[in-house]
């Protein structure tokens, strides 16, 4: 797929979920283990991943 295609459908898919209410959104896997992290965080702190948004 060409970059400037693959980029739109991520920005589209972004955006959808997003609006859906969506807590947090990643491009790539690679980001999946700080989200992680971050929720940890949060939980440790009492808070739930909507204190995040």
């Amino acid at each position: 797929m060409e970059p400037a295609r693959r980029e739109a459908k991520i920005a589209t898919a972004r955006s959808r979920l997003i609006q859906a209410g969506a807590h947090f959104v990643i491009d790539t896997m690679a980001e999946l283990p700080g989200i992680i992290d971050t929720i940890n965080g949060l939980l440790k702190q009492g808070k739930s991943p909507y204190s995040h948004c």
